[in-house]
């Protein structure tokens, strides 16, 4: 959950679950289930506000923009991250090579 969120994972459970890269490797089986939660959280907030405001052309765009914002929130922007490392491969690296590179650590997108 915290490897994804800044959902917090505190008291009895983080204590008993600790970290290590066996750990980490084992609890892969569970990443669909905190985005199957990220995507309740985000689709919750999309269907609330399309209920709450009155049907007019910008709803849906308030509504898509305040999902969105709350995704950002609760993810830190891990999937926007990736999105603009990939943009930055993809228009830095001029050989398939550079692209990878560049992808992996964005800030070499300048050099």
């Amino acid at each position: 959950m915290q490897f994804f969120t800044r959902i917090p994972v505190v008291g009895r459970l983080a204590a008993w679950v600790g970290y290590s890269p066996e750990m980490l490797r084992a609890s892969a089986v569970y990443f669909p289930l905190v985005g199957w939660l990220v995507t309740g959280v985000t689709g919750a907030v999309l269907w609330l506000v399309v209920s709450i405001l009155p049907a007019l052309d910008a709803t849906a765009w308030v509504a898509v923009l305040l999902s969105t914002a709350v995704g950002i929130l609760l993810t830190g922007a891990f999937h926007e991250d990736g999105l603009a490392d990939t943009a930055d491969g993809l228009g830095g690296g001029y050989t398939p090579k550079r692209v990878l590179l560049i992808m992996k650590d964005s800030r070499l997108a300048g050099c």
